[in-house]
C-alpha cells in the first residue's frame, strides 16, 4: 500500500459512481479520487482491459477498492439503477462524477463565465464537485 502521510485523505470512506469514456482525463481523475481516500465503481465505454487493471492496481496500492461496472454493448443504465448497484456492494453511495461525452448541443441562452466558456458544461458541473469535495 502507497502511504502518502503528507496529504489529508479528504474522502476517505467516500463511494463514488464515476461514469466516463476512457480518456487521460478519466484516468488521472480515479487516481487522483483513490490519493483522496474514495472507493470507485467506473462505468466506462471501451476501456482496454491492461488500462483497467493497471487503474485498478493503482487504486489499491492506496488501499481502496475499484469496481469496474460490466456494460453489455446494447445494454442501457439508468443512474438511479447505478447508484443503488453501488449501495449494494457498499451499503453506501456518496458522490456521483459524470465525465462521459455530452451530446454536443448547448442552450444558447445559457451565459458562461469567460474563464471557463471553453468547457462542456458537463466538466464545470464536475469541476464544481471536486472544488466542492476538495472543502469537506
Amino acid at each position: 500500500m502507497i502511504n502518502d502521510s503528507t496529504k489529508p485523505r479528504m474522502l476517505f470512506g467516500k463511494a463514488v459512481l464515476l461514469i466516463g469514456n476512457d480518456t487521460a482525463v478519466l484516468q488521472n481523475l480515479v487516481m487522483q479520487l483513490a490519493k483522496k481516500g474514495a472507493d470507485i465503481a467506473l462505468l466506462c465505454w471501451r476501456l482496454p482491459l491492461d488500462v483497467a487493471r493497471k487503474m485498478k492496481e493503482y487504486v489499491q496500492a492506496f488501499g481502496q477498492r475499484l469496481v469496474l461496472i460490466e456494460r453489455a454493448e446494447n445494454q442501457r443504465f439508468s443512474v438511479e439503477q447505478l447508484i443503488h448497484s453501488v449501495i449494494n456492494k457498499w451499503g453506501h453511495f456518496d458522490i456521483f462524477i459524470d465525465i462521459s461525452a455530452g451530446s454536443g448541443t448547448k442552450d444558447k441562452t445559457e451565459t458562461q463565465d469567460p474563464q471557463t466558456a471553453w468547457l462542456p458544461s458537463k466538466w464545470q458541473l464536475t469541476r464544481t464537485v471536486i472544488e466542492e469535495m476538495a472543502h469537506t
